[in-house]
C-alpha cells in the first residue's frame, strides 16, 4: 500500500464485495434448504453445482437473500421477478454470458454480485436498480466500464476488478456516495482523474495496473485512507 503523508492508514480490513472463496457449502439437500428458507428468508445454495432452481424456490415470496455463488447457472427464468423482496442476490462464479435482464425488475436489491462470469455488457434497464449500494462486476468480459452503473445514486462499494478496462466515463463523477472502489488487474496507465472529485472515497485499489506516476492531484482525494497501486 502507498499512503500519502496527509492520509491515515486504516486499521480495518477491506474485503472485496461478494467474494468469499473459503466459504463452506450449506448442509442439507436443495429441498431441505428451500424449506429452511421459508423461515430464515435466506436461500443459500453456495457451491452445489445447480443449473436451475426448483419451482418451489420461486414461491418464496418473502425471500430476502438468494445466494447462488459457485454454481452452473447460465440463465434465470422470468419467475425470478416474483421474488420481489430480494435485497441481496449473489450470482458470482456461474456461467452467465449475458446479464439476466429480468433482474432489473428486482428494485429492492441492495447488493448484487455477478463476479466471475462471462458477461460483457449491462442493459439500459440496469439503471432501474436504484437502491443498490454494493456491486461486484469483476472477472467478467467487460472491455469498457458499463456507463449505466453511474446512474446508481446509492452505490457506496464497487468492484470492477480483473477486467480489461483502461478508463472510466465522465459520468462516474455522479457516484458521490462511493466509499470503496476496487479496480485492480485492469489496464489503467494513470489514476482516473474523475476519481478526484469523489468526496467520500476512502479506499481505492488499483494494484496490478500500469500506473507509473502518481500525480499531485491525488491530494484532492481528501477522504482517502488507503491506496493500493
Amino acid at each position: 500500500y502507498c499512503v500519502f503523508p496527509s492520509w491515515s492508514m486504516s486499521a480495518g480490513h477491506f474485503e472485496e464485495p461478494g467474494v468469499h472463496p473459503e466459504r463452506e457449502k450449506p448442509l442439507g439437500t436443495v429441498d431441505q434448504l428451500i424449506e429452511k428458507a421459508k423461515h430464515t428468508k435466506k436461500l443459500d445454495l453456495f457451491g452445489l453445482h445447480q443449473t436451475s432452481l426448483p419451482d418451489e424456490a420461486y414461491d418464496l415470496v418473502e425471500l430476502e437473500i438468494l445466494d447462488l455463488y459457485g454454481n452452473e447457472f447460465a440463465s434465470l427464468p422470468k419467475r425470478i421477478c416474483e421474488l420481489v423482496n430480494l435485497t441481496k442476490l449473489n450470482l458470482s462464479d456461474n456461467h452467465f454470458t449475458a446479464f439476466p435482464e429480468t433482474i432489473s425488475s428486482l428494485i429492492q436489491l441492495r447488493e448484487l454480485y455477478i463476479h466471475g462470469n462471462e458477461i460483457s455488457s449491462l442493459p439500459a434497464s440496469f439503471s432501474r436498480l436504484i437502491n443498490i449500494n454494493k456491486l461486484n462486476i469483476g472477472a467478467n468480459k467487460f472491455t469498457e466500464f458499463p456507463e449505466v452503473i453511474c446512474h446508481l445514486p446509492h452505490l457506496f462499494e464497487l468492484s470492477a476488478a480483473r477486467l480489461s478496462i483502461a478508463s472510466l466515463p465522465a459520468t462516474f463523477a455522479k457516484l458521490t456516495r462511493l466509499r470503496v472502489l476496487f479496480l485492480y488487474d485492469n489496464k489503467f496507465t494513470a489514476i482516473p482523474s474523475v476519481l478526484f472529485g469523489l468526496p467520500k472515497l476512502t479506499v481505492l485499489d488499483l494494484h496490478n495496473n500500469e500506473i507509473a506516476v502518481i500525480p499531485a492531484e491525488n491530494q484532492q482525494l481528501s477522504a482517502l485512507e488507503r491506496l493500493s497501486l
